[in-house]
């Protein structure tokens, strides 16, 4: 019984890493993708409003 009661806490322990590491990721990529729509619109304001109507369409910003 004490093990089974082990494993299933480690399968949770493991579902709230996985979800924290996602969570970071997430937080990484959209940090990433602003930055780089930054530095595009400085550069090409057209072709960044371009990008941004089409990161819009993507991710549903």
């Amino acid at each position: 019984m004490r093990s089974q009661h082990r494993q299933v806490k480690l399968v949770f322990d493991y579902a709230n890493n996985v979800n924290r590491v996602n969570d970071r990721k997430q937080v990484a990529s959209s940090k990433l993708i602003n930055a780089a729509k930054i530095k595009i619109k400085k550069l090409f304001p057209l072709i960044g409003q371009q990008l941004e109507r089409f990161f819009y369409k993507i991710n549903g910003w």
